[in-house]
């Protein structure tokens, strides 16, 4: 195992931002759009990978992949709105990723929105100018728990995956990035610290305060 680290890859939903709970109301009110009711469990269940993969779990009657993609986009411009008034940082994030950016280490984001979604979030972040690799689901065959998205970071990133640390919310994300091979530290935002504690992870936050990489890397086995 690397005890240096090569590179720092970041999920974004529910990583950068807490914002799970404005995607949730999105899909519900797009979803109603439709006359489609679900319970929070059929989401929670469905609502995992990229929305080419999503949207077709809600609405199995739609198959040709422009419509889907023109669901999806209707579904993000429906997040975008509601989210857009309430924009802001997981705590302690600007100061962590400037420490990182000014220690020379490369800073990458694998993440399952969309083009549109990634420029909303880091424009409205003002953070863009921390990543030097951005993946999203335009990029990608197979969403989370798939590893591509973290391997393609990687790679971008010119750095070896088992030399990266991976920061992730979701147990999907977590497997993603154990699979790509990386160390992962899990985020406990959408889920709590106990869920997120059945995987071997480096460490579990509540959010990036006072968070070093030199204590990232300590944990190293």
């Amino acid at each position: 195992m690397h005890k240096t680290t090569e590179g720092l890859v970041f999920d974004m939903d529910g990583t950068l931002v807490d914002n799970m709970y404005f995607h949730h109301r999105a899909w519900m009110e797009f979803l109603a759009q439709y006359n489609i009711q679900i319970s929070d469990e059929e989401f929670h269940q469905k609502n995992v990978g990229t929305i080419k993969e999503v949207i077709p779990r809600f609405m199995p009657h739609v198959q040709d992949p422009e419509w889907i993609m023109e669901l999806g986009m209707q579904k993000e411009a429906v997040y975008r709105q509601l989210y857009g008034p309430h924009i802001k940082p997981i705590k302690g994030l600007e100061e962590f990723l400037s420490s990182i950016y000014e220690a020379g280490i490369p800073i990458g984001l694998a993440t399952a929105a969309d083009a549109k979604n990634i420029e909303f979030t880091l424009e409205g972040l003002g953070m863009a100018h921390f990543f030097s690799a951005i993946t999203g689901s335009e990029e990608v065959k197979k969403g989370k728990p798939d590893p591509d998205v973290y391997l393609i970071s990687a790679r971008k990133l010119h750095a070896d995956p088992t030399a990266c640390i991976a920061f992730e919310d979701t147990p999907s994300g977590v497997k993603a990035a154990l699979a790509a091979g990386m160390q992962v530290v899990g985020i406990a935002t959408t889920h709590t610290r106990q869920e997120l504690s059945a995987f071997p992870l480096l460490a579990i936050i509540d959010d990036y305060e006072g968070l070093t990489l030199q204590e990232l890397i300590k944990a190293k086995p």
